[in-house]
């Protein structure tokens, strides 16, 4: 059916079949590989609060400040995930940059050498001029 579509006449129906063939087996990885969500319901949940924060504040102005709110909400996200605190976090991370000191790890020291430790990068694009 969808190498039928992809020869569709109408623009959107044949990229949407041509499109589906490609991925075709990434969509059914939730049944091979155990522990892998059929949802992106954990990364929507993960992002809100970056895109609550872009609807009230309009974004930012400038990329460096964009890229300045990708990282605190990466961090936040990240403390939040393992239940630290962001302001606990920022302090060490300010006192070891002003000491020439590499920053503090995000990752809790008894998590670091697990696999299933993960960061949660939280992107500032469409954030940029008041998008």
């Amino acid at each position: 059916m969808l190498k039928l579509g992809s020869d569709l006449p109408v623009k959107r129906g044949r990229g949407l079949c041509r499109n589906l063939t490609r991925n075709l087996t990434s969509l059914w990885t939730f049944l091979k590989i155990p522990g892998v969500e059929p949802t992106n319901n954990t990364s929507e949940r993960a992002i809100r609060r970056a895109v609550i924060w872009r609807k009230k504040c309009q974004g930012t102005r400038s990329d460096g400040g964009s890229e300045f709110v990708s990282r605190i909400l990466t961090v936040a996200a990240t403390c939040r995930q393992h239940h630290g605190n962001v302001l606990d976090y920022l302090t060490q991370a300010c006192e070891a940059a002003l000491r020439g000191l590499p920053p503090p790890s995000l990752i809790p020291a008894d998590l670091q050498s697990c696999n299933r430790v993960q960061l949660i990068p939280v992107s500032a694009s469409g954030a940029h001029r008041g998008s």
